[in-house]
């Protein structure tokens, strides 16, 4: 009786603590999650659904740790990819500041409109402009724009369509500022070349130099136009314009490149 009695107490003893330790292997696996270690999480849930001692409702929480971790998983990707889209909008932004902010230090100031706006645009880098219900606001910002016929309104409404990637809106828009202001000129001939209208993109850095010769960015843009339509002579002469002027790592590593690229065409 005495060896029956030892005998269940142990298997209960050895139940427990394989209880115990399924339980602890949960809540492990709960602290990953939390912790955001999805991959572990995930890894250590798998190898337990194949424990022979887990019961149905054990299998059962241990599936329901799976499908959060699969929400985790495909939220963190979702994240990811909005990040990534983020810092191409703001990579396109920072072009855009960079070569307009040149073109105006660099032009006639007596030539240049005040950048200030006294409109009532409401421009600013916080808008959430990504809803497509907006393309409404947009018309109506387009008609006091082209009803003040100031140029400086016409540019920071193009700001605001190049911030959402609205390119060709920008284009359309800055085309209809007839002062010949340098920098919506600009946005015509960047948003066409990121548009692939290269011949488009072209003809307005022209008009930009015909304005004020001395616009190496102009210079630079056409290249980098020409390269894009695969015209690399060309690229090569403008490219080299610029250089020759303008000292750039990035742009005399392509410079390389094209001549490689012509050299092995020939």
């Amino acid at each position: 009786m005495k060896k029956i009695i030892s005998l269940i107490t142990l298997i209960l003893t050895v139940a427990i603590i394989v209880k115990g330790d399924l339980l602890g292997k949960i809540q492990t696996i709960d602290t990953l999650i939390q912790q955001g270690k999805y991959d572990r999480a995930e890894q250590s849930a798998r190898k337990l659904l194949n424990d022979p001692n887990i019961t149905p409702q054990e299998k059962a929480s241990v599936q329901n740790l799976l499908n959060e971790i699969a929400q985790k998983k495909n939220g963190q990707k979702q994240q990811q990819t909005n990040q990534q889209a983020q810092q191409q909008q703001q990579a396109t932004q920072s072009e855009i500041d960079k070569i307009i902010t040149e073109a105006t230090q660099n032009g006639d100031a007596a030539n240049t409109p005040q950048t200030a706006d006294t409109g009532t645009v409401p421009v600013t880098q916080t808008d959430d402009v990504s809803d497509g219900s907006k393309f409404g606001t947009y018309n109506n910002y387009e008609k006091a724009a082209l009803a003040k016929r100031n140029a400086s309104t016409i540019y920071q409404l193009c700001q605001l369509y190049f911030k959402d990637g609205l390119f060709e809106r920008a284009a359309n828009l800055a085309k209809k500022d007839t002062s010949g202001d340098i920098r919506n000129l600009y946005v015509v001939a960047i948003s066409s070349r990121l548009m692939g209208n290269y011949d488009q993109s072209i003809d307005y850095y022209n008009r930009i130099l015909a304005s004020s010769p001395g616009e190496a960015q102009a210079r630079l843009g056409i290249g980098i136009a020409y390269k894009g339509k695969g015209d690399y002579g060309k690229a090569l002469e403008y490219l080299r314009s610029y250089a020759s002027s303008n000292p750039d790592r990035e742009v005399t590593r392509e410079i390389a490149i094209l001549n490689e690229v012509i050299a092995n065409n020939k």
